[in-house]
């Protein structure tokens, strides 16, 4: 294994929103949610239309609509928020560093983060997400490493979590 992992890519809003949205481990809580409303409201609207006076499931289907709706919504404003403040950065390159030191979240900081101070890493479908500040996830989309990387830091990760497998969240096969 190299002493270093150096991972670059353009700055993209939209897919800083994205990984946020990943980050949250509560959108299938949402999802799931939603369609537990909803399915009793459209039977009681639709198929046993003769047992409630008419229209009373329609509060149901409002709040089902809603439920489901916010996380694209939310996804859509961080999205927005993202593009007004960080304008300036738009397509200019992101650098994060893994290394034995710990992670360096961007060229700015001068030294790494211990990995004792690292919180926990996550693995999504796109991205690799890295808790390391109170600032909230770090992302490194998956399309910005190679496969061989990829496996590299897979393997780094899983030796400097192994004291604290709970903290590192991997997917169990590679994407």
């Amino acid at each position: 294994m190299s002493d270093r992992l150096v991972f670059q890519f353009p700055y993209s809003p939209t897919e800083h929103a994205d990984a946020l949205f990943e980050a949250n481990a509560r959108s299938g809580f949402i999802f799931f949610g939603g369609i537990v409303i909803a399915v009793p409201a459209i039977v009681m609207q639709f198929v046993m239309p003769s047992a409630l006076p008419e229209y009373q499931a329609l509060p149901l289907l409002i709040i089902a609509a809603m439920w489901l709706s916010i996380p694209t919504l939310t996804r859509i404003g961080n999205a927005w928020r993202l593009k007004r403040e960080n304008a300036d950065n738009i397509g200019k390159l992101e650098t994060r560093v893994f290394s034995r030191d710990g992670f360096t979240p961007t060229s700015n900081w001068s030294e790494p983060v211990p990995w004792s101070n690292v919180h926990k890493v996550l693995e999504t479908r796109r991205f690799i997400l890295v808790y390391a500040t109170s600032d909230g996830p770090f992302f490194i989309p998956k399309h910005a490493m190679s496969a061989s990387d990829a496996a590299e830091l897979r393997s780094l990760l899983q030796q400097e979590f192994r004291s604290r497998p709970k903290q590192l969240k991997l997917l169990s096969q590679p994407t």
